[in-house]
């Protein structure tokens, strides 16, 4: 990797913090699609990714919570379904071709409804439905077993989830949304460590950047931007790194 390209990877994790922590998410599913363009082992990049994904939903939900967004009558039911299915599917065995087809489905799933819905996102003043606590732990499950078999947090099927069912409005999703995926993330790396996985490294300059960038992200999410907005971008962004990981698969 040349010195402009390093630069570029860097500035691409940074900036995929930044998107993904204003809206409550850890940003896996970008940081894999990044590292497949690097040229990343599967592995590595999946441990590498679990671990900025940890770094960045945490303090994405540390602000969220702190401006009194986080409701636990939201996000315990799909924690419930999610953290065991999570750890089973972080056992599954996926081949290259089929993990990174499911990879680049998520992301196309998430840009698009991201996209499509951002406006009934903004919509505040809607009163929440009540969430059915069957359906919630079951979709939670759903969500934990992909999920784990991944190597993401489960973010990007959450939110467009909760905020279609009208069960939490933006930012209260965003709360849910950085708790789920800090809490399955670290059982999935758990899990895959004890696995025999090795645990990878970030360097330190990826692991500043990703934290910066979720810091950020996060404060501008938590307490100043509305969220439709954002959630465009980040559409937009999800779109280009799905195109950019089917271009290094074919």
């Amino acid at each position: 990797m040349s010195h402009a390209e390093g630069a570029l990877f860097h500035l691409a994790v940074a900036v995929a913090a930044f998107l993904y922590s204003a809206v409550g998410h850890g940003g896996a599913s970008a940081y894999l699609a990044i590292l497949a363009c690097a040229g990343a082992e599967r592995q590595s990049a999946s441990m590498t990714a679990l671990m900025l994904n940890i770094l960045v939903s945490g303090t994405s939900l540390a602000f969220f919570a702190q401006a009194r967004y986080l409701r636990g009558r939201v996000l315990v039911p799909f924690l419930i379904g999610s953290i065991p299915l999570a750890i089973i599917g972080s056992k599954f065995k996926i081949g290259a071709g089929g993990h990174n087809a499911l990879l680049a489905l998520a992301l196309t799933f998430a840009a698009y409804r991201l996209w499509n819905h951002g406006d009934i996102s903004g919509t505040e003043s809607q009163k929440n439905r009540k969430l059915a606590l069957l359906p919630a732990v079951a979709i939670g499950a759903v969500i934990g077993f992909v999920s784990g078999a991944i190597g993401i947090g489960g973010g990007v099927f959450l939110s467009p989830i909760l905020i279609l069912r009208g069960w939490a409005q933006t930012k209260e999703t965003s709360a849910a949304s950085a708790g789920f995926i800090f809490t399955n993330s670290i059982a999935a790396l758990i899990t895959r460590f004890f696995s025999g996985a090795e645990l990878a490294r970030p360097e330190l300059t990826l692991a500043a950047l990703a934290f910066a960038g979720g810091l950020l992200g996060s404060w501008a999410g938590a307490r100043h931007w509305d969220g439709v907005f954002m959630r465009r971008i980040l559409s937009l962004v999800l779109g280009f790194a799905t195109i950019k990981l089917v271009q290094g698969v074919f």
